[in-house]
């Protein structure tokens, strides 16, 4: 079964109390909490896919962004630098 990528708001003191507490007195729900990636406030789609993937490389070429997230990959600049919509319009 695929895994499910979920984009959810969790009050920032109880975010910070998750992040502090030992794993053992978590429950599954908040250790899924715990390792997510948060995704900072006006972020662009480009902010999003870097904190997505830590180790990711790309350069600019020609107006895109180019690249390597599993396969080569290309952007063009504009969307890169657009801001990110968490869960899509509102």
């Amino acid at each position: 079964m695929a895994d499910i990528e979920l984009i959810i708001k969790v009050p920032e003191n109880n975010y910070n109390q998750i992040k502090s507490t030992n794993d053992f007195y978590l429950t599954a729900e908040e250790r899924l909490i715990k390792y997510g990636t948060p995704i900072p406030d006006n972020a662009t789609n480009g902010d999003v896919l870097i904190s997505l993937y830590p180790n990711l490389k790309y350069t600019i070429q020609n107006g895109r962004v180019v690249t390597t997230i599993g396969v080569a990959s290309s952007f063009d600049l504009d969307w890169w630098n657009a801001p990110y919509q968490k869960g899509g319009k509102e």
